[in-house]
């Protein structure tokens, strides 16, 4: 995927959810931020991201924040964005093998997942998560509380019991992460519910790769 074309600026303060205001050219800006995490160890007074044009109320969108050297993509929709890239090759992905169809937004028991793709050994329900948060050497997910996340994680569950094959996938952003684990110490139902999941289902894990102006995903190989 290639990255749009991006603006640098200040970040300034966090108004809410979806809002940020940042310093663009000297002047002051209200952006829109596309990820309900905290972000709270990366949306810093002073620090420098990237902005997507668009149109609407708003003029720009947050698509990465510089942590340092490193610079992190925080926009939720490129995980989704990546893996669509995968799904219209129509191509072979891990697990699923060859790709014959797919859909967005199938609903199970009354909760939106991500996508429905049907492969070789069958038809799978799939929620996709990305991980922005870092701690030391350790990506972490969710960065916030999440029923949402908790809620689609039982109807992965369900989809089960109907007979889908459910997949969860995590992609990793930070890219200093050398490990992953979910952050019980921010929500601890989701976390053991989510482990509950990869201890019986298949649990696929991504990094995200920035090169030049494309990005791309290769499979997570978590170190020590």
């Amino acid at each position: 995927m290639r990255i749009p074309p991006l603006k640098k600026a200040i970040f300034l303060n966090r108004l809410n959810r979806f809002v940020g205001e940042v310093e663009i050219e000297g002047r002051k800006e209200l952006v829109h931020i596309p990820n309900t995490g905290r972000l709270d160890r990366l949306l810093i007074k002073g620090n420098i991201v990237n902005l997507q044009s668009i149109q609407g109320k708003l003029r720009y969108r947050l698509f990465s924040v510089e942590d340092g050297e490193d610079v992190v993509v925080v926009d939720s929709f490129i995980g989704e964005k990546l893996l669509i890239e995968e799904w219209e090759k129509g191509g072979v992905f891990p697990i699923i093998g060859k790709i014959k169809r797919w859909k967005r937004a199938p609903i199970i028991q009354g909760t939106r997942l991500d996508f429905l793709v049907e492969g070789e050994k069958g038809i799978y329900i799939i929620e996709q998560k990305s991980s922005t948060l870092l701690i030391g050497e350790t990506a972490y997910f969710p960065d916030a509380p999440t029923v949402r996340g908790y809620r689609q994680l039982l109807a992965l569950f369900e989809g089960d019991k109907l007979g889908f094959i459910p997949m969860l996938i995590m992609i990793i952003k930070h890219p200093k992460a050398a490990k992953f684990s979910f952050a019980h110490h921010i929500d601890e139902r989701f976390s053991r519910k989510a482990e509950e999941f990869t201890n019986k289902f298949t649990f696929l894990i991504f990094k995200l790769t920035i090169k030049e102006d494309e990005l791309t995903l290769s499979p997570f190989e978590p170190s020590g």
